[in-house]
C-alpha cells in the first residue's frame, strides 16, 4: 500500500507540474514530450512489477486467511 500511495502521489504531482489540459491548442502543435517522461514511465512500470511480486507471495503464503 505505500507503493500505490508513493505512486499515486507521484502521478498526480506531476500532473500538476505539467498540467493536466491541453490549453486548447491543436494537438499537433502542443503536444511535447518533457524530459522527466522516461523516468516515470518507468517508475510506472516498475509499480506494476513490484504488485505483480506482491500478489504472488500473498498468494502462495500458508495462512490465506491473514491476508
Amino acid at each position: 500500500t505505500i507503493a500505490i500511495g508513493y505512486v499515486t502521489f507521484l502521478v498526480l504531482f506531476k500532473a500538476s507540474q505539467w498540467g493536466v489540459n491541453m490549453n486548447g491548442f491543436p494537438w499537433e502543435t502542443s503536444w511535447r514530450l518533457k524530459s522527466t517522461f522516461p523516468a516515470l514511465c518507468g517508475m510506472l512500470a516498475l509499480s506494476f512489477f513490484i504488485h505483480n511480486i506482491v500478489i504472488t507471495i500473498m498468494r502462495h503464503n500458508r495462512h490465506q486467511h491473514n491476508n
